[in-house]
């Protein structure tokens, strides 16, 4: 029985901006990770998978600053879903 953990995903996005406001994202590259295994030498495993990930972001400006909500859904090895989210803050010049 083992455990897996996301070391690094490494893509290449690429970006569409339908609105000064909304990004759309798509990105392929790949995803580092470990396998650990339960027993009594505390095995590793190194996997390498194919992954491909979509996203959008909604910026807000407030003031001289930005607020963007991002959601992306990642496609791994052709059998796993991955959704992250989370929110950047920034300057607007």
């Amino acid at each position: 029985m083992g455990d897996l953990e996301r070391d690094a995903l490494l893509v290449l996005p690429l970006f569409l901006h339908p609105t000064p406001q909304i990004r759309l994202t798509g990105a392929a590259g790949v995803e580092f990770r470990r396998l650990f295994s339960e027993g009594d030498g505390d095995e590793t495993e190194n996997e390498v998978d194919f992954a491909v990930r979509l996203g959008v972001v909604y910026e807000f400006e407030v003031g001289s600053y930005s607020v963007a909500p991002e959601f992306d859904v990642d496609f791994v090895g052709g059998d796993e879903i991955v959704l992250v989210y989370g929110v950047g803050f920034g300057l607007v010049f």
